[in-house]
């Protein structure tokens, strides 16, 4: 319940308790289970390579076969499947995005292959939310749709929720003013500020601005943020608000601070891929000030250190900017 209402803190808690259990007896599947409770709540927490050990860990101990029956006790979802849904988000966050999008073709594969609706509508969203970091917008609003229409078959309360809003991001959705202020209402009306909501609010802001409203999209990010920033989306939030600020002429100081304090977050959670985005929309700022040489300093580091994903869009935008500042 800790982790559902987004008490990270609490949930971490729990779960290294629960893998202290496991850790004196030897069994197997509780040893299981203890990852099991770690990998989401690290994941969450913006802790991917912990999350990822652990992932690693569990794996090992993992039968699909052997283990059917947890899919009914913990958390009503495939464990193998909840492991990959996570190792794709934790790889993306950990600036790993290759292996991200493997993590999540394992997701898919595994999930097709057990064939649990619940396991299948909970990977959904999270293979759309990796695809919509992944900056694939139309394929990330499909899978939101997936997963929107198998939770409304089955009556998964919880995933028709989360999923209502990102699933307007597919191409060709209708979302008309009377659409965006009702989602917002129902935004504004829900406390939990986890890394899940917060998936809804970049969409939602995303929306706002498709229809000409961005000062309400940096609003509502703004606002969504002040609940929280201590989850793996925290980061996310800051910078989006600060490109939102970066493009009303009145607000370039504040949009710098918000980039700013975005890539201190991302380094405080050990998130590469948070920090390059952060760095290349302030970079973009400096460069647009005449403070090339510092734009450049900032985002080359940066950039420079992946070690994968030369292809990706956000390190093809890191690239565009650098060229931009005499270091293409």
């Amino acid at each position: 319940m800790s982790f559902t209402r987004a008490d990270y803190a609490a949930a971490l808690a729990s779960a290294e308790r629960l893998m202290a259990t496991a850790s004196q007896g030897g069994d197997r599947q509780l040893s299981m289970e203890g990852h099991h409770a770690l990998w989401p709540t690290l994941t969450s927490m913006g802790r991917p390579l912990q999350a990822l050990a652990h992932l690693r860990d569990g794996l090992a101990l993992y039968s699909p076969e052997e283990d059917a029956a947890q899919r009914f006790m913990y958390g009503g979802h495939d464990p193998g499947v909840c492991a990959h849904i996570h190792g794709a988000l934790a790889s993306w966050l950990a600036g790993l995005p290759e292996r991200a999008l493997r993590e999540r073709e394992e997701a898919l594969r595994l999930a097709r292959r057990i064939d649990h609706p619940f396991t299948a509508a909970m990977m959904l969203f999270y293979t759309a939310t990796v695809l919509y970091l992944c900056g694939e917008r139309d394929r990330a609003g499909e899978d939101f749709e997936r997963c929107h229409e198998l939770a409304q078959e089955y009556a998964f309360l919880r995933w028709i929720d989360l999923s209502a809003i990102p699933r307007q991001l597919r191409s060709g959705a209708q979302v008309d003013a009377g659409a965006l202020a009702q989602m917002r209402r129902w935004l504004e009306s829900t406390r939990t500020p986890s890394w899940h909501l917060a998936t809804s609010a970049c969409a939602l802001a995303e929306l706002f601005t498709d229809a000409g409203r961005a000062a309400e999209a940096a609003q509502l990010v703004r606002s969504f943020g002040e609940r929280s920033l201590a989850h793996c989306l925290g980061p996310e939030l800051l910078r989006r608000e600060a490109e939102l600020l970066h493009a009303q002429p009145s607000d370039h100081a504040a949009a710098e601070v918000r980039f700013r304090m975005a890539m201190e977050l991302a380094r405080q959670q050990d998130s590469p891929a948070h920090e390059l985005r952060a760095a290349t929309g302030l970079a973009r700022l400096l460069a647009a000030q005449g403070r090339a040489t510092e734009a450049r300093a900032l985002l080359a580091p940066i950039h420079d250190a992946f070690t994968e994903g030369r292809d990706m869009k956000d390190l093809g935008a890191a690239r565009a900017v650098l060229a931009s500042v005499g270091a293409g």
